[in-house]
């Protein structure tokens, strides 16, 4: 039990209980009693079998999670960057039993002022996996439900934005003129597989099997890796080069690789033109060339249909061709 003495103007607090040992000291006698009280309550607590911790704040929630979780990804995961930006955060910080809904709902109406929704919610998707994973693998008490009572508006999705052949030419060819023929084989693989980027700066050359035109991908966004043929095109280049490389095929990081084709679609009057156009694009040319749903899932690598069936309207001439030949009257 608690022992208080007065000793130096403090009140001291001496704790012995269930092999615990704690101390502490206070200018009062009421704030010295209100603590061991507190202190001794917790301790009891915790005795208890069905004892859930509590973490202090998301702060706590997320630091852990850092260091469990997002230690064990790639070096510059985004998912690192939007933990490290919500640790900056006064709310993150704030005491679970004075967090609020009206304090997220409040960031989030600020927040929408600088980013799009989309852009939010995903970086609240990471907020929620740090939580889901207290809960069912720290077995931490944590509000769950609080997050799920901010409502994040999303704008209805836009049509997928395909690029026509001579812009494709047009990207390619200023890839060269550039002297960027990294960024243009970079390009190629984009276009001809529908790898996003990070996939393609993953490949090695042991990925690549040139005899049967194939390459497997290892590290893709689902963790399910996925084998892919290799376009004749795109074995021709890879056939020039296989002799000369070894270890990863481009030693580019993320970011280099956004900035050099953001510079490359301004030079070639592509403003408009995203890196993730590429795999719309692909996407889109494998159902035109007739390829089944599960074909096209088998190499863009969706596991749902609803994501996948964005890509539909790229079979629209095939449609209209049937239409209009009399296949349905």
């Amino acid at each position: 039990m608690a022992s208080i003495r007065y000793r130096n103007k403090l009140y001291q607090v001496q704790i012995r209980l269930k092999d615990q040992s704690l101390s502490k000291s206070f200018l009062t006698h009421q704030s010295a009693r209100h603590w061991a009280c507190m202190q001794e309550a917790r301790i009891l607590k915790e005795d208890n079998p069905l004892f859930k911790y509590k973490p202090k704040s998301l702060a706590e929630v997320l630091t852990k999670y850092q260091n469990c979780v997002i230690s064990k990804k790639e070096k510059g995961h985004p998912d690192g960057w939007v933990v490290k930006a919500f640790l900056r955060l006064v709310w993150v910080k704030k005491s679970l039993e004075q967090l609020s809904v009206q304090d997220i709902a409040h960031y989030r109406d600020e927040r929408l002022k600088v980013v799009k929704p989309s852009s939010l919610h995903r970086q609240f998707f990471v907020l929620r996996h740090a939580l889901n994973i207290a809960k069912r693998e720290w077995d931490w008490d944590v509000p769950e439900g609080l997050l799920e009572r901010v409502r994040i508006p999303l704008k209805p999705l836009k049509a997928i934005r395909r690029l026509q052949a001579k812009q494709q030419e047009r990207l390619l060819s200023t890839c060269l003129k550039t002297g960027r023929k990294d960024i243009y084989l970079i390009v190629l693989i984009a276009l001809r597989t529908a790898l996003r980027r990070s996939e393609i700066l993953s490949l090695e050359w042991k990925d690549i099997d040139l005899k049967n035109k194939v390459f497997t991908v290892h590290k893709t966004k689902n963790g399910h890796y996925r084998s892919l043929p290799i376009a004749n095109d795109l074995y021709s280049k890879l056939s020039v080069l296989h002799n000369e490389g070894e270890g990863r095929l481009f030693t580019l990081s993320s970011n280099a690789v956004r900035l050099a084709f953001d510079r490359i679609r301004l030079k070639a009057g592509l403003k408009n033109v995203r890196f993730h156009d590429l795999r719309h694009e692909a996407i889109s040319s494998f159902f035109e060339m007739g390829l089944t749903v599960p074909e096209v899932a088998m190499l863009s690598g969706h596991r749902t249909l609803s994501m996948l069936m964005r890509y539909s309207h790229g079979q629209l001439d095939r449609v209209r061709s049937v239409m209009s030949s009399g296949g349905i009257p």
